[in-house]
């Protein structure tokens, strides 16, 4: 998981800082990319941390295979991920034109990331010593992370908050 947040961060980071549109939307293409499967691995490691696999494995099936489909579409059909760059906000280029594929991104982010916190919560009360303790900081790091990484969404489909 560390590797695709890494590869978020440091596309994202070019894509904000550049003035060329060619550079910027290969740039938000591949800082999407990585941001792709950054929820199913968190969904996985969540189930591990809880012991939840083989209850959710149709679902972690599901979420991997859906999450592999967009990223050879996306491959072979760029424009219906991200479809161009435009300025935004205080930012020179930013992503713009959000495709199909996208859309379908997005949603699959909410609903990996959303459901493996919902079910540290549901889990939490049941638990005991470390695993109590280990499961109370991964939530709390869990939605600092997700809702300052998912707060680049917004403004993608110009909601006007700052990323």
């Amino acid at each position: 998981m560390s590797i695709f947040v890494t590869g978020w961060a440091f596309f994202f980071a070019f894509v904000c800082g550049n003035t060329d549109r060619n550079s910027a939307l290969f740039f938000s293409r591949s800082h999407n990319l990585f941001a792709l499967f950054i929820s199913v691995f968190f969904l996985h490691f969540v189930l591990a941390l809880i012991d939840l696999i083989k209850e959710n494995c149709k679902f972690l099936f599901i979420s991997y295979t859906s999450n592999i489909v967009i990223l050879i579409l996306s491959l072979i059909y760029p424009h219906h991920f991200v479809g161009a760059v435009s300025p935004k906000m205080d930012f020179p280029l930013y992503t713009d034109e959000p495709g199909i594929l996208y859309f379908i991104y997005t949603f699959l982010f909410l609903i990996e990331a959303g459901y493996a916190i919902k079910e540290m919560i549901k889990i939490y009360p049941s638990c005991s010593g470390i695993k109590k303790t280990q499961i109370k900081y991964t939530i709390i790091a869990s939605i600092i992370g997700f809702v300052f990484g998912g707060s680049t969404f917004p403004l993608v489909y110009d909601i006007p908050v700052y990323p």
